[in-house]
């Protein structure tokens, strides 16, 4: 999404250095956006259970991209899982 297709080359030498071992993920919770019933449900969501393996995956891959021009990431690393995004109000 909103990538220059110029620039997938570059991303994709920059995380073919990473590497590391495999990790288990484990679903802790489930959510909505916006939360509270109020407004229409836009975005679900699943919680993880995160192992320390994760959040040095996501260190190493933001470390990666920072070469080829990205910038960093300014919010906190919430790692879960969007099972969907609903366009259309939905029961």
């Amino acid at each position: 999404d909103g990538i220059d297709e110029a620039r997938v080359p570059a991303i994709v030498a920059a995380l073919s250095a990473g590497g590391g071992a495999p990790f288990a993920l484990a679903v802790r919770g489930v959510g909505r956006f916006p939360a509270g019933g109020r407004k229409p449900a836009r975005t679900l969501w699943a919680g993880l259970q995160v192992p320390p393996a994760l959040y040095e995956l996501a260190a190493a891959v933001e470390a990666a991209l920072i070469a080829p021009g990205f910038a960093a990431e300014l919010r906190p690393f919430a790692p879960h899982l969007t099972p969907a995004r609903l366009k259309h109000e939905a029961g």
